[in-house]
């Protein structure tokens, strides 16, 4: 049996949304740039200036124009303090991602593919046998 392989795909208002993702942070990213929204992660402190030693958020706001710019007050409260900026991003679409999970905040959803050998094995993490059993008892 092959190594499982995992994807993210973005649905908006239950339509899915471009293409899937190998990032859980990609998906985010879509999924709060609909409707006309921007996104970023970034390393911005509350009085807007920008550094690395600054914690990594997500910053989501209303583009007004083309040279739209970002400030403290679009920063989502979620953050990382890692150094790499990899690590920070994703740990901080981890955190966006569980909560968003275990209660409704946005109108978009993330759902987690696995596929092993090519073929979708579960959804969410639920095996896709174990769903249609669900589904059949109701």
């Amino acid at each position: 049996m092959g190594q499982p392989s995992t994807l993210f795909q973005v649905t908006f208002k239950n339509r899915l949304l471009g293409v899937k993702h190998d990032k859980l942070s990609d998906a985010i990213l879509q999924g709060m740039s609909t409707e006309g929204y921007k996104s970023a992660f970034l390393r911005m402190d509350d009085e807007g200036q920008i550094a690395q030693t600054n914690p990594m958020r997500l910053f989501c706001g209303k583009a007004s124009s083309e040279d739209f710019s970002f400030t403290p007050g679009d920063a989502l409260r979620y953050e990382s303090t890692q150094a790499e900026d990899a690590a920070a991003i994703a740990e901080v679409a981890e955190q966006i991602y569980r909560v968003g999970r275990a209660h409704k905040l946005f109108d978009f959803a993330i759902q987690q593919l696995t596929y092993t050998d090519g073929a979708l094995t579960h959804l969410d993490g639920l095996a896709l046998g174990e769903i249609a059993r669900k589904r059949a008892k109701h």
